[in-house]
């Protein structure tokens, strides 16, 4: 055993020293040419370096770094012409990220051999880390002029391609790749994902299809290339690719959950259930497969079932603030506004920070009665310069429909209008505002241009009856009250003023 190990380290030594020979030419014709007048000085250093090269190889074998740099330091020191050992020092001291000396080291390396592809390779990586995309770009296309087939450099140009949003050229040098590396399942699929990112999808199609053709079992290929037949609307293949998945990988997470959205989509509920509740075996602390399955019984309307889900999660201690928002927004679907704002506040201590949540608070208070507290947390929302236009609306009109702080009331509505410039429902708040405000003509503007976006809307038509009420033209209201209580006939104050309006005709 010691015997071939001593052979194996002199087979080694030899292979090393053959490689210093060649670049550190002067030295060796001195030691071929003219023994007798070698300089004995210089073969000791030129032998020190050699071993200190070879002991920094083995310990970047261990992944000894710090050490390794040492070593290669140490062998610089001894002899400075051999390119090779530079460019080891350059790569160890990138990966301490010593930047700016990995640089230096590299432009050495090259200034000894101008065609070694390997410093150019590093050097464009250095440039790559630092933002400098287009001389990293040069660097590589120079590795490559050097070393044309290198797989590793064609790859990282193709990735600094991408980094630059040159998907094009990205596409083209992985086309090159393939040109010797037909078998490789990786490149196929990086390859779909560039073509998938230029919408051209039968090409990321085709790519991915070749790529499960080698790895058959290769599950990202499989997975992009469902939602690729998704994109298509291609979704009987889309579930024959998630469900090989699932074949291969029982517990693949996304498999089920876009699974379970295709069955939604098709009104396979009994599906959607099925996969959502395999879900839940395998992440038994996971709040989506409840809140999917809860969405999937809301849209069809079983508020029971979407209850009952909901608090299957509470019962197995899912207790996110979001499933409490969710049972909020189901009390408030069935007009219990008491018991929503109950959910709702305990959606705001799990989650303070949420504004949506506070919004959908007040609003259950304000619908409740509980006037008060509502307003106080919408004026909280206000001050803390909230970015949801509902908060600034349903404030301004709150204070209209109280008589209070009308031009604050306008300004509020201004807000929103700002973030949602054609959002009928302000452009009413706004009217009703100004008409509170005793600015009767702007109200009209106003509520005319919201009834423009909602035309059949009754509290939109309503408050323009109320206008022309006010502007003493009683026919043109009553017209429009009429309109409105034809989309409410629920409304007892509509119905109240078509019949004032109506006792009015009949005394004059």
């Amino acid at each position: 055993m010691i015997c071939f190990c001593r052979n194996i380290f002199i087979t080694i030594f030899c292979t090393l020293l053959c490689s210093f020979c060649i670049e550190g030419e002067g030295v060796a014709e001195t030691v071929r040419v003219d023994p007798l007048r070698r300089n004995v000085s210089k073969i000791r250093d030129f032998s020190d370096a050699l071993a200190h090269y070879i002991t920094g190889t083995i310990y970047d074998n261990y992944g000894e770094t710090d050490k390794a740099l040492s070593e290669y330091l140490l062998s610089i020191e001894k002899y400075d012409r051999v390119s090779e050992v530079y460019v080891k020092a350059g790569a160890d001291l990138l990966i301490q990220k010593e930047t700016e000396k990995a640089l230096e080291v590299f432009n050495k390396a090259l200034a000894l051999d101008a065609e070694n592809a390997k410093a150019y390779f590093l050097l464009a990586a250095v440039q790559a880390v630092g933002g400098n995309y287009p001389e990293a770009e040069r660097l590589h296309e120079k590795a490559l002029e050097k070393d044309p087939e290198n797989i590793t450099v064609l790859i990282f140009l193709a990735d600094l391609y991408l980094l630059q949003h040159k998907l094009d050229r990205a596409a083209e040098t992985y086309e090159r790749i393939l040109e010797t590396k037909k078998d490789n399942a990786f490149i196929y699929f990086n390859l779909s994902v560039i073509y998938s990112r230029l919408n051209l999808f039968k090409k990321a199609e085709e790519n991915l299809q070749k790529a499960i053709q080698i790895d058959t079992e290769y599950i990202d290929a499989r997975m992009f290339l469902g939602m690729i037949y998704e994109t298509d609307r291609n979704n009987s293949e889309a579930v024959k690719q998630y469900k090989k998945v699932i074949e291969i990988n029982s517990e693949y997470t996304d498999a089920h959950i876009r699974l379970g959205q295709l069955y939604q989509g098709a009104g396979k509920s009994k599906k959607t259930v099925e996969h959502n509740r395999i879900m839940m075996r395998m992440d038994v602390s996971s709040k989506d497969p409840y809140l999917r399955i809860f969405s999937l019984y809301l849209t069809e309307g079983r508020l029971d079932k979407a209850e009952e889900i909901l608090e299957e999660a509470l019962r197995k201690n899912i207790s996110d603030a979001v499933i409490y928002a969710s049972l909020g927004h189901l009390d408030s679907i069935r007009s219990n506004n008491k018991k929503a704002a109950e959910r709702y506040t305990i959606a705001v201590e799990k989650n303070p920070g949420n504004e949506m949540y506070k919004f959908r608070l007040a609003s259950a208070l304000m619908k409740s009665g509980q006037e008060e507290r509502a307003i106080k947390i919408l004026e909280m929302l206000v001050a803390s310069e909230s970015r949801i236009p509902d908060v600034y609306n349903y404030l301004g009109y709150t204070y209209a429909e109280k008589g209070i702080n009308l031009d604050w009331a306008v300004v509020l509505i201004q807000i929103a209008l700002e973030i949602e410039p054609e959002n009928g429902a302000y452009l009413d708040s706004l009217g009703w505002a100004y008409l509170k405000n005793k600015e009767t003509e702007r109200a009209l503007e106003v509520t005319e241009k919201a009834l423009e976006k909602l035309p059949e809307d009754p509290v939109v038509l309503e408050h323009l009856g109320d206008i022309f009420s006010v502007l003493g033209q009683a026919k043109k209201a009553n017209i429009y009250w009429k309109k409105a209580f034809k989309f409410d006939p629920d409304n007892g104050v509509l119905e109240e003023k078509i019949k004032e309006f109506k006792n009015l005709q009949k005394a004059s």
